[in-house]
């Protein structure tokens, strides 16, 4: 398969930008740590079905409608800008906020110990449906995937649909990997990871967000030039 080299590079890509995010303190990781002190480990994964559920709609959606304008250079290349532009805005934030956001996302993963937070009861549906409402109701969720998000299912579009499963495998991995990785830590009180480290791993996801969004940003305004 010729577009297989593409393929990977996206499929890195999706995972990659979606684990950087996955970072950043959020309403999922709020319901992960509560829920898993009380279902264990499996609270991560169900979460993040419903998660992955609610975005495999809309990219579907949005893989079907965007066919015909993608034969548009002004589109393609707005999209590209613009979603470069909010990666650059998303590294360049992580980078400058990493010493406070380790500080934050390691101490809500301590809270665990400290009993301030009161196990969650209730079956796996209830963890789904948690994992699908924290997204819908977050406006970083939607910002993310009217610019970046589109930019790379645009990208992944214009190569095959086995990249668009591809760009969508990533992202949803990126979330599964960590999520669950949270839940488990939370569920069995380890501490896995060092504020230091924490900050660490955010630096160099924000220097691959810049690195991403710059690239974005160029080829989309140089298609709106060319175009």
């Amino acid at each position: 398969m010729q577009d297989l080299p593409a393929i990977l590079a996206l499929f890195v890509s999706a995972f990659l930008i979606a684990f950087s995010g996955a970072l950043v303190p959020g309403p999922l990781l709020a319901v992960t740590i509560t829920e898993a002190m009380g279902k264990g480990t499996l609270a991560g994964p169900l979460i993040i079905l419903g998660h992955a559920l609610l975005e495999l709609i809309l990219v579907s959606g949005v893989a079907l409608g965007l066919g015909g304008l993608l034969n548009l250079n002004p589109v393609i290349g707005t999209i590209g800008l613009v979603g470069g532009l909010v990666l650059i805005w998303m590294g360049s934030g992580m980078a400058r906020n990493s010493s406070r956001t380790a500080q934050q996302a390691m101490a809500a993963l301590r809270r665990d110990g400290e009993h301030d937070i009161a196990p969650q009861t209730g079956g796996a549906l209830r963890c789904v449906l948690l994992g699908a409402a924290c997204s819908v109701s977050n406006p970083y969720w939607t910002l993310w995937w009217v610019t970046v998000g589109l930019a790379l299912l645009t990208k992944a579009l214009q190569i095959s649909p086995f990249a668009v499963g591809a760009f969508y495998m990533g992202h949803i991995l990126a979330d599964l990997v960590w999520y669950w990785a949270v839940a488990f830590a939370v569920s069995r009180g380890v501490s896995w990871l060092s504020i230091k480290s924490y900050r660490i791993v955010l630096v160099a996801c924000a220097v691959f967000l810049l690195a991403m969004g710059i690239y974005f940003a160029v080829t989309g305004g140089t298609t709106l030039l060319t175009g």
